[in-house]
């Protein structure tokens, strides 16, 4: 919102994400440094991407910061690493509730 000569502005960053929580907690360590701040950050965007100062479309894309495949890969070397003995046996329905367990456990970090 414009006024006279102030723009007033109202930000909410959900704690949800690992990068929510990192960008909220330096804006908060800035104190009333926050406006010079962004509008020096967004000021370089903008000069970097002058496209957008024509009303053009706005993407944007987040990915996690983990991927499924970095998951499947920990959770690959952490298996390897246990100790096997002959007389270890999991029968077979308990199999294949454990593998959907552990695929519901993966699918919800996602």
């Amino acid at each position: 919102m414009k006024t006279d000569k102030l723009f007033r502005f109202t930000m909410q960053i959900p704690a949800t994400t690992p990068e929510n929580c990192k960008v909220g907690d330096f804006l908060e360590s800035l104190k009333n440094k926050k406006a010079r701040f962004i509008v020096s950050v967004v000021s370089e965007y903008l000069d970097a991407h002058p496209e957008l100062l024509n009303h053009a479309s706005i993407v944007v894309r987040t990915q996690p910061s983990i991927t499924e495949a970095a998951v499947l890969a920990m959770i690959e070397r952490a298996l390897a690493q246990q100790p096997r003995t002959s007389h270890e046996t999991v029968p077979m329905d308990s199999k294949e509730d454990l593998a959907k367990s552990m695929l519901a456990d993966i699918q919800s970090l996602f």
